[in-house]
């Protein structure tokens, strides 16, 4: 019997393909995420051998082809948490989510997060939670990365960073909501669009954003 490296709760991250129990193609998107360790089989049957295998997502891995992941992420309220998908959140307390009638159910053994919702028709915000080893229901929410609230560089309005093409990018960028969205929303996209094309950790989401989507 083999070695058994993982147990059944710990945070493995996925680094390449394994086909010791078969392969599809639907398992190719999970490389390079993290995710939850569901259960352990010391017998699963590969060629002409029994094998112990990791069941991650529906999918028998084996450990070769998995690394654990030590709990690193200690987000604190105000940090930006960026998901195996890309998307983002700010995290916060579990108190804050419960001020906005979210959460009630949940204790505070977990990482907590909230965004702008896109559709406010029942709620202000959306939110998501994690474990403590930063792993979410599903594996493309579990936190990828997190970025301390200290390290945002501030910009100032009167800081002359930009190019005149780089504005006029800016504008023909926001055009359409200065006409749907009136005179604010589009001189506010402006600024936020201004603000992210020199920021170096917008530069590196974008960065990490082509590699894992």
């Amino acid at each position: 019997m083999q070695e058994i490296k993982f147990k059944v709760g710990d945070i493995v991250k996925i680094l390449s393909e394994d086909r010791t129990f078969g392969w599809d193609d639907e398992m190719k998107k999970y490389i390079g995420t993290s995710a939850v360790v569901q259960d352990v089989n010391a017998y699963v049957y590969s060629s002409s051998e029994y094998k112990t295998g990791y069941l991650i997502e529906g999918w028998w891995w084996s450990a070769d082809a998995l690394m654990k992941v030590e709990n690193k992420f200690n987000p604190q309220p105000g940090d930006k948490i960026i998901c195996n998908n890309s998307e983002e959140f700010i995290c916060c307390t579990l108190e804050f989510l419960n001020a906005e009638g979210i959460a009630n159910h949940l204790s505070n053994e977990y990482i907590f997060a909230y965004r702008e919702a896109e559709y406010k028709t029942y709620f202000k915000y959306s939110w998501q939670y994690w474990n403590k080893d930063g792993a979410a229901m599903e594996i493309n929410y579990s936190i990828r990365e997190v970025i301390s609230a200290e390290s945002k560089e501030v910009i100032k309005e009167d800081d002359a960073r930009y190019t005149v093409e780089e504005v006029t990018e800016a504008f023909a960028n926001a055009l359409h909501l200065s006409w749907a969205g009136g005179r604010q929303k589009g001189i506010n996209k402006v600024k936020d669009y201004l603000s992210k094309k020199h920021n170096p950790e917008y530069q590196e989401y974008l960065r990490l954003k082509a590699i894992y989507e």
